[in-house]
């Protein structure tokens, strides 16, 4: 892959909230890279975090939270390519009022170990969260530990062509 950095790691935030309980919402992150000079974002690790789900007696609940290179219409599992890191919560009970709860969680790669988890050719990213079976909305955060480079010619094309046919 040719690329050189252009700046130090640095971190970008944001958050997201759903516009109604158990409905897919996202929000746009602006990247805002120089596609003149080829620049791209390097994601050297990402950390998602969302509010748990909701206890309900006799009701499944969770919550899921994925960060995409694309625009979604509902979260996605990390095996989509357009997937760049995803969050998982969920709480199964039993049928009986006040018996056993089982909690699953799923949570996403806070540190990748290699040189970088992923590279964002476009000036944006998405953050969607879904619940389902919660009485009232559910959130989430993401912290994105990236570095700016610039790409050659070639890695440029191939990285914006593969981002273009992820929709």
């Amino acid at each position: 892959m040719g690329f050189k950095y252009s700046s130090e790691q640095f971190e970008i935030r944001a958050s997201v909230t759903e516009s109604a309980a158990n409905v897919f919402t996202q929000e746009e992150i602006q990247i805002n890279l120089d596609s003149l000079n080829r620049e791209i974002l390097v994601i050297m690790s990402v950390d998602i975090d969302t509010g748990e789900p909701f206890l309900v007696d006799g009701t499944n609940t969770s919550v899921t939270a994925s960060l995409t290179k694309t625009s979604q219409t509902n979260t996605l599992p990390i095996s989509n390519p357009a997937c760049i890191a995803n969050v998982s919560k969920s709480i199964r009970v039993s049928a009986t009022p006040g018996s056993g709860v089982a909690f699953q969680e799923n949570m996403p790669i806070l540190e990748h170990t290699g040189e970088y988890h992923s590279i964002l050719a476009t000036d944006n990213a998405f953050i969607g969260v879904e619940g389902s079976g919660n009485p009232s909305a559910r959130g989430a955060n993401v912290l994105i530990k990236a570095r700016r480079a610039r790409a050659d010619a070639d890695t440029y094309a191939a990285l914006v062509t593969s981002e273009a046919g992820l929709n």
